[in-house]
């Protein structure tokens, strides 16, 4: 399911350059040049799995894609992913399972994203 979103969410854009939706949004130089980011890593410098945890906050609530509206920094991003790793042993996807069935909500299995959406 992972492998699927990262994939889907992050493409290389028209110059080869990936980025998490915050990066995006706001234009600066990115931490590596197109095509160079290493394995796990974004141009932007964030890694792919804050990237994913950002997409997955967004569409629990927690920020916005929509331009102009708030979304979470990326300062704060990375030391609540860390904090949820330790402390929940968070991985992408947990999100989006029912805690008390631990079953796949609707429209969010591994299928779902490997289909494409």
């Amino acid at each position: 399911r992972s492998d699927a979103r990262v994939t889907l969410l992050f493409p290389p854009g028209p110059l080869g350059v990936t980025s998490c939706i915050w990066h995006h949004r706001r234009p600066q130089s990115f931490a590596f040049q197109a095509g160079m980011a290493p394995e796990g890593a974004l141009n932007c410098g964030c890694s792919v799995e804050e990237g994913l945890f950002e997409e997955s906050l967004m569409r629990n609530g927690v920020g916005s894609m929509v331009a102009g509206q708030t979304n979470l920094d990326a300062e704060i991003r990375g030391p609540l992913l860390a904090l949820l790793h330790k402390r929940y042993d968070y991985r992408d996807g947990d999100f989006e399972v029912d805690p008390e069935t631990g079953e796949w909500l609707p429209g969010e299995g591994p299928r779902v994203w490997e289909n494409g959406l």
